[in-house]
């Protein structure tokens, strides 16, 4: 008699720590509870409460896998945003030295030899 009491004891802890669990919004921790309220088979409501925590998991990760998306779209975004950006600076850095006078000054001073030049030293 006193083993029935406490395995029907057992059952009721069981029970409540996946009703615990089943709060959670936490992928792990439901599937957890729906393993627990699973071995418990037919105890008051525990199939209809797996049920709920294998359906609230779904949703958890359906929703995680948006986020996913969402999080490679924006990062995919600023990638090209930067890229853009540095090309923009790199032009306008380049373009700024080319027009400053001591740049002028030193290509006209120390000119690199054009087609003709190195024609006529061959």
């Amino acid at each position: 008699m006193g083993k029935v009491i406490m395995k029907e004891e057992e059952k009721l802890k069981k029970y409540n720590d996946a009703c615990i669990l089943m709060e959670s919004n936490e992928i792990q921790l439901l599937r957890s509870a729906a393993e627990y309220f699973g071995d418990l088979g037919d105890y008051l409501d525990s199939k209809i409460k797996a049920e709920e925590c294998s359906k609230k998991t779904e949703e958890l990760l359906v929703e995680l896998e948006k986020n996913r998306r969402f999080m490679r779209w924006n990062i995919g975004i600023i990638c090209v945003l930067l890229i853009i950006i540095l090309s923009i600076l790199s032009l306008f850095v380049g373009t700024m030295i080319y027009r400053h006078r001591y740049y002028r000054q030193f290509t006209q001073t120390d000119p690199v030899p054009g087609v003709t030049e190195t024609q006529s030293i061959n």
